[in-house]
């Protein structure tokens, strides 16, 4: 499969699913990135978490890697034989470029509205999963969220009504997404956050590795044997045939969680 650039990170191309498989340079740490792993707007779902199986493409000259995909009448009879309460629409296409730059890696989703509808309060939902248990936290003493307070260890949030080891928040300014998924995730947390930063620090102290985007709604974590962290873009409304974009970083640095925050927001 492919691979790019050397860098503090690398991203090296799997099959199927929207999955990235990350490493880390300087040590044997390892993640598994998909993103989106699931697009909806307040109308329905465009794409679930398992369908459709995509493949990114690349790496090219400039170590990029990517993919692409537009709704079709195939992949929406899939999604609408599957058991669930999801309401499948058509009427985008999308775009997700990954570069390998300094301390990590900057992803770029831009979306466009195919159709003569406004969709509204459109999100995506892309999902960081440790493959290191480096980065596993079931104590959730080392993953950090951003609250009024500052950085905030998830032990010390509210966790919702589901179970413990997973919950979603809300970011303030944005909208409520309307399909949280409570059937799964509970009710969200009533801590809410002031921006979509969510940071975990290795067992031993010394790496950290965080993600977020320029426009988040919602942030969520899952500490079950997925060890996942969610920092979930939005986009807004989406005007009859209009297209937006929105970037997103991975950030890996050796320091702490409040380092890490602080390079993280300069490079949004």
């Amino acid at each position: 499969m492919g691979t790019a650039v050397s860098a503090p990170l690398r991203a090296f191309i799997t099959e199927g699913m929207c999955a990235l498989r990350i490493v880390a340079s300087c040590e044997d740490f390892e993640w598994l990135y998909r993103c989106p792993e699931g697009l909806n707007c307040n109308e329905g779902t465009f794409k679930s978490y398992d369908c459709p199986v995509l493949d990114w493409q690349g790496p090219n000259e400039n170590g990029q890697v990517w993919h692409e995909w537009e709704t079709n009448d195939a992949d929406f009879a899939i999604l609408n034989s599957k058991d669930g309460d999801m309401t499948i629409i058509q009427g985008i296409s999308y775009r997700v470029i990954v570069n390998h730059v300094k301390n990590g890696l900057e992803i770029k989703m831009t979306i466009m509205n195919k159709t003569n509808q406004t969709f509204h309060n459109v999100m995506g939902v892309p999902c960081l999963s440790a493959r290191s248990e480096q980065f596993t936290d079931t104590d959730m003493e080392r993953t950090y969220v951003e609250t009024a307070s500052g950085l905030t260890l998830l032990k010390d949030t509210d966790r919702g009504t589901g179970e413990k080891c997973r919950t979603h928040y809300h970011v303030e300014g944005e909208a409520t997404n309307q399909h949280p998924g409570e059937w799964y995730w509970g009710e969200r947390s009533q801590t809410t956050l002031v921006s979509g930063a969510i940071l975990r620090e290795s067992l031993d102290g010394q790496y950290t590795i965080a993600t977020s985007w320029q426009r988040v709604l919602q942030v969520k974590d899952n500490q079950d044997e997925h060890a996942c962290i969610h920092s979930d873009f939005c986009f807004g409304d989406l005007e009859p045939f209009e297209t937006k974009s929105v970037k997103g970083r991975i950030l890996f640095i050796r320091g702490d969680a409040a380092a890490a925050l602080k390079e993280l927001k300069e490079s949004l």
